[in-house]
């Protein structure tokens, strides 16, 4: 009976992980990136395309996305632009090391979502991840 009980425990301990996308195609950032959000018990997808990630969003259903925008074949900027234009409300969030003010307003142009996409930092993206949002009560994702 233990051994039931501590099964449901668990199962129940890991529908209530949250899911993060990274799409970064710099692969030590990547890795330090995925290696952080997994000590903070993240269930963890990532990826080094715009491209894969617009297919890892579909199948993944993440709660929130990491993105660069400077990647070799999508920008992260197109890559929520399509995301938006397919109706898909996830959480966007840009990491970049850029501070020109365009790019730092052309997320919020290309979706007309402001506070859903735009730039933020790492204690921003944790309390954006245990905060509902008005999407999720509307279309909530099914664990699995």
């Amino acid at each position: 009976m233990s051994n039931m009980v501590n099964m449901m425990t668990s199962e129940v301990a890991s529908a209530q992980k949250k899911r993060v996308l990274i799409v970064e195609d710099d692969g030590a950032i990547l890795a330090i990136l995925e290696e952080a959000m997994i000590q903070e018990g993240y269930i963890v997808k990532a990826s080094t395309s715009a491209r894969e990630a617009m297919e890892l969003v579909k199948s993944f259903q993440p709660h929130i996305v990491l993105t660069d925008n400077d990647m070799p074949d999508i920008t992260g900027i197109e890559m929520l632009k399509e995301l938006r234009r397919l109706k898909n409300y996830v959480t966007v969030i840009f990491i970049s090391g850029r501070t020109d003010s365009q790019f730092v307003v052309q997320p919020v142009l290309a979706t007309l979502v402001p506070p859903r996409a735009g730039l933020i930092g790492g204690v921003e993206v944790e309390r954006r991840l245990d905060q509902p949002s008005v999407v999720d009560a509307l279309d909530p994702v099914e664990d699995e």
